[in-house]
């Protein structure tokens, strides 16, 4: 039997995309921004959209510099993406206060998570402000060998992080409780 979703939620139904978390380079500081909404969109050149509200730091962070990273976290990172999409980087260095490691990227000027499984830095082809879509090509891919050849290891117990809205994430079978953190701690 089917039953009526409230629109508010019914995108949820397709959101399968991984939970990413955004690197983007800042004036004072580097920022960390959780985005549950990015795929692919062409395969030559490799590219993806991103969406990301105008509203965000992360937004006049990528539109300044020009580039960020996406960055694919396993389970052992939900904390820190519950923090980094929980509060703003306005006022606030998330990456100093988490000690959240970041290297400089070797095409783009914003930083990428060594922590996280996988890492493409990408240079921005295309922003609206409008749809809140951000696309751009992907000019270097990182992963890490064990966790992805060709396509992501599941099999041998490496599995992306879906958020599948509120305070619910998966992680390959395991249903995962975790509410956004507007203060971070150990």
């Amino acid at each position: 039997m089917k039953r009526e979703i409230d629109l508010d939620v019914s995108l949820r139904i397709i959101n399968n995309g991984p939970l990413v978390i955004i690197g983007s380079k800042g004036k004072e500081y580097d920022n960390a921004s959780s985005v549950a909404w990015v795929s692919p969109s062409t395969k030559k050149p490799p590219a993806l959209v991103i969406f990301v509200s105008p509203t965000h730091q992360t937004w006049d962070n990528i539109e300044e510099c020009g580039d960020f990273s996406v960055n694919v976290i396993s389970r052992e990172l939900i904390k820190h993406a519950a923090y980094f999409g929980g509060i703003s980087a306005r006022d606030i260095d998330k990456l100093s206060i988490t000690g959240f490691p970041s290297i400089k990227g070797k095409f783009i000027e914003s930083p990428f998570f060594p922590m996280c499984m996988g890492n493409l830095e990408c240079r921005v082809t295309q922003m609206d402000r409008e749809t809140h879509m951000i696309t751009a090509e992907v000019m270097y891919a990182l992963a890490d060998e064990e966790a992805f050849f060709d396509h992501w290891k599941v099999d041998s117990g490496f599995y992306t992080v879906h958020h599948l809205g509120g305070p619910y994430y998966q992680s390959g079978t395991e249903l995962i409780e975790q509410e956004r953190l507007k203060k971070w701690s150990e």
